[in-house]
Parts: C-alpha cells; sequence; structure tokens
C-alpha cells in the first residue's frame, strides 16, 4: 500500500506591496485516495498554515510556509489474505515549503522546494509513515479581488516506513523508496482589503499519482507500495496582516 502526501495546496501571499508580513488559515478538504484494485481512503481533513513573506524589493518575494492537519479517513480494502476490511484511520499531517516569487506585474512565477509528511494509522493493523521532496514551479494571476493560482509539483523521492512489526507474526518494519511521481494543483480565490490586513477565501483542486516504490521484505511477504492516485478539493479561509 502507499500513502500520497500531495493533498493540500497552500496560497500564495495576496501582500505582496508589503516589505514583509503574516499569514494564517484554516483549511478542510475533501481527499479521494486510490491504490488501484486494492484499497481506497476517503475522508476530510481539517487544520491551519502559518505562513510569513519578505519582499527585499518590489520584484522578489521569499514565502516560508507551515502546514498541520489532522482527521480520519474511512479505509476501503482486504488483509493481505484476502478478507474485505473497512475502517476507520486516524491521519496526521504536516508540510514544509520555501518559494521564492517574482512579482512581474499581475503575474508572477515561482519555485521553491518543500516536503511532507504524513502519518496514517490503520488502528487495527498497522502505522505507517511517508515523507517525500518536491520542486513547486508555478505561477499566480492577480486581478483583485480575484486570483488563480497554477503549479505542477517535480517529484524528487520519497520514503514509506511501514511499521509491520505491529502486527507480530514474524513481520518487522520495512522502508520502502519511491522514486518517481507527479502532481499539480490549481487555485482560485478572493482577497477582501480591510484596513491593514487582508481576508483570504480560496476554493482549490490538487492531483498526485506516484509510481510503484522499490520492494522489500518484512519477514514473511515482499512488499511494494503500488502506484496510486489522489484527488483533493480543498476550501481555505484566512488573514493575512
Amino acid at each position: 500500500m502507499a500513502l500520497i502526501l500531495g493533498l493540500f495546496c497552500f496560497t500564495m501571499p495576496a501582500l505582496a506591496d508589503k516589505p514583509w508580513g503574516l499569514g494564517a488559515s484554516f483549511i478542510h478538504s475533501q481527499v479521494n485516495y486510490k491504490e488501484p484494485s486494492v484499497m481506497s481512503e476517503k475522508g476530510a481533513l481539517q487544520g491551519y498554515s502559518l505562513e510569513a513573506y519578505l519582499a527585499p524589493s518590489h520584484w522578489l518575494v521569499f514565502h516560508g510556509q507551515g502546514k498541520w492537519l489532522d482527521g480520519n479517513l474511512e479505509y476501503d480494502g482486504s488483509t493481505f489474505s484476502g478478507t474485505p476490511v473497512s475502517q476507520t484511520t486516524k491521519d496526521k499531517i504536516t508540510e514544509y515549503r520555501g518559494l521564492m516569487m517574482l512579482k512581474l506585474g499581475r503575474f508572477a512565477p515561482y519555485t521553491g522546494w518543500g516536503q511532507r509528511y504524513w502519518l496514517n494509522d490503520l488502528v487495527i493493523s498497522y502505522r505507517r509513515e511517508t515523507t517525500y521532496q518536491y520542486i513547486p514551479i508555478g505561477f499566480r494571476y492577480v486581478w483583485r479581488p480575484f486570483y488563480v493560482t497554477y503549479e505542477s509539483r517535480h517529484f524528487l523521492g520519497g520514503v514509506n516506513k511501514s511499521y509491520m512489526g505491529d502486527i507480530g507474526g514474524g513481520r518487522h518494519d520495512v522502508t520502502m523508496k519511491q522514486k518517481s511521481g507527479r502532481g499539480y494543483s490549481v487555485e482560485a480565490g478572493y482577497l477582501a482589503r480591510i484596513s491593514t490586513f487582508d481576508l483570504k477565501f480560496s476554493f482549490a483542486y490538487e492531483f498526485w499519482g506516484i509510481d510503484d516504490s522499490e520492494t522489500s521484505f518484512d519477514g514473511v511477504d515482499t512488499l511494494v507500495e503500488p502506484h496510486n492516485s489522489t484527488n483533493a478539493y480543498t476550501f481555505s479561509a484566512g488573514i493575512y496582516f
């Protein structure tokens, strides 16, 4: 099985007309994760993001972001022996990004680095952690009070650790490398300027597709994180100072 952490998107700062700024947002994301012919997980995750940016000139912005989410997904799959299983999982996600954005009028291309971590607790079975790195390459177009953002995500690599020792029976924990994948996001939002701060409301769609991982032997079976896809629909509401 595989868990893909590319579920949630960040909003580029709306306050690039200031030399620095801070922001916080509430996030609600509806997630549909699938491993074809193996399993699926669906449900909602909630959390918040914190952001800070520095604009040393009128055309250059450095942007740091952190995101924290948790909640429960509904798992539909089977045991190793093929017995159907449906259960509620426990999920926690953290994500960190550093970006550099160029301001070219209303148009702002950007790139940087991102890292995502997902802890997925199958509760009656085992836990698994997935961490990976990627490079976001995107652009934002602002026509106040509206904006749109498109971002392509270049997958650098990932590591999945499955705690198979939780099951017992001679199994031990395994680590599997994920070497290829792809992702993108599209976002549209509304910015409301109130005195010295902005209110931001946005909707986004995100897709991730990750290929088969390397295999690893857990003492009983040779395991692989199979190819999978994630579709996420996210609402965000925030304030930027």
